[in-house]
């Protein structure tokens, strides 16, 4: 739609669940997750012809993923499935792992954003003891812990992250909650 809420135009015709969507850097085609936590869930892309009408969707990765990012300089796209890290070119062709999983300590990465440059890719792995932020270079190598979330009172709190100018942005949780209770009765 329109900035204004205006000239609304389905991108996909389905009833089944898409969401997610994120643009290409050209603005092109949106990627985006279709079916999460299904057993058909994949990760797709669509794209939009210069007269503005969009294609069919095309699955660039069967399983679960995480919201995929496009980065800045609009050749690749990165996202995650069950805590590796994946890289697919713009076009949807030759998915392969930036990250593996391939010792039971390797850091289980769930959302993902890119350097400005895009020679970087950040990773967050939330874990059961604590929140940690990894980078890695694009074309393959080590990851590098670069923010450990430490602090119990201060807590990585859900929805991803994302990089701007040298900067980590994320929320921070304050975990509290409200106890209810009710009484039940079962008429006769």
């Amino acid at each position: 739609m329109s900035s204004d809420g205006g000239s609304q135009q389905p991108v996909t015709d389905t009833s089944e669940d898409a969401r997610a969507g994120i643009w290409a850097s050209d603005g092109k085609a949106l990627f985006y997750l279709h079916d999460f936590n299904m057993p058909s869930a994949d990760v797709r892309m669509i794209s939009r012809s210069a007269d503005g009408r969009w294609g069919s969707p095309r699955t660039i990765f069967r399983g679960n993923g995480y919201p995929p990012v496009p980065s800045p300089d609009g050749r690749l796209v990165a996202f995650t499935s069950n805590g590796a890290v994946y890289l697919v070119k713009s076009s949807g062709d030759s998915v392969r792992p930036l990250v593996r999983l391939s010792d039971s300590t390797a850091p289980r990465a769930a959302y993902v954003a890119w350097s400005g440059d895009s020679k970087t890719l950040y990773y967050l792995a939330p874990g059961p003891g604590e929140t940690t932020i990894w980078a890695v270079p694009a074309g393959g190598g080590p990851s590098r812990l670069l923010v450990r979330f430490d602090d119990p009172n201060r807590p990585w709190h859900r929805y991803g992250f994302a990089a701007r100018g040298g900067r980590f942005y994320f929320t921070v949780g304050d975990r509290q909650s409200d106890i209810w209770a009710a009484e039940v009765n079962h008429a006769p």
